[in-house]
């Protein structure tokens, strides 16, 4: 599906689950020959990452 040296981007939360997901990915691009592009996303919703 993806071709020899793409682009795909990786969309990622910061969190564990999607930091694993790029690691995955990531370690495919190694031996799959494709390029990433990782995107972070802003939720918008005041105080949604601050810790209590």
């Amino acid at each position: 599906m993806i071709k020899h040296n793409e682009l795909v981007a990786v969309a990622v939360s910061g969190g564990k689950d999607s930091l694993a997901l790029l690691k995955v990915i990531h370690e495919m691009s190694l031996t799959h020959s494709f390029k990433i592009k990782v995107i972070t996303i802003d939720e918008g919703i005041p105080g949604y990452r601050m810790k209590h």
